[in-house]
């Protein structure tokens, strides 16, 4: 989701659709998992007939990454596509979260209980809507 307000709008229509004591669970992926797996780093795999590239830069100021995919086929035509993922603080959602009107039960690191969420690969959410 490009920008907090576009979390926001998201947090806003589940809290809407969600039963009062409902419960939603979600991750997002931490900036420490871009950082220490992803950007800079280029992945080429084969399937098949298929080869893949894949090439990844983080920009730390508008914490984005883009991630360039690109794939040959049989006639090695290439298909080439561009994903841009925003990446937010854990913090960042928190407060999004409860200005909505959730409830946090539970934040966590890689679906593990005791696993600190900023050195995760992806941040757990459990947010329960009062009843």
């Amino acid at each position: 989701l490009e920008g907090k307000s576009a979390v926001f709008d998201h947090l806003q229509e589940v809290y809407r659709v969600l039963k009062p004591g409902g419960i939603y669970v979600f991750d997002s992926v931490s900036e420490y998992n871009i950082l220490h797996y992803y950007d800079n780093q280029c992945f080429e795999e084969k399937h098949g007939k298929y080869d893949i590239i894949w090439r990844n830069k983080y920009n730390a100021v508008q914490k984005v990454i883009i991630s360039e995919i690109v794939i040959y086929g049989k006639k090695q035509i290439p298909v080439c596509e561009t994903h841009k993922q925003y990446i937010y603080a854990c913090e960042e959602i928190a407060e999004l979260i409860e200005q909505v009107g959730f409830n946090i039960s539970l934040l966590c690191g890689d679906y593990q209980f005791q696993k600190d969420p900023n050195t995760a690969q992806l941040m757990t959410f459990v947010i329960r809507k009062p009843k």
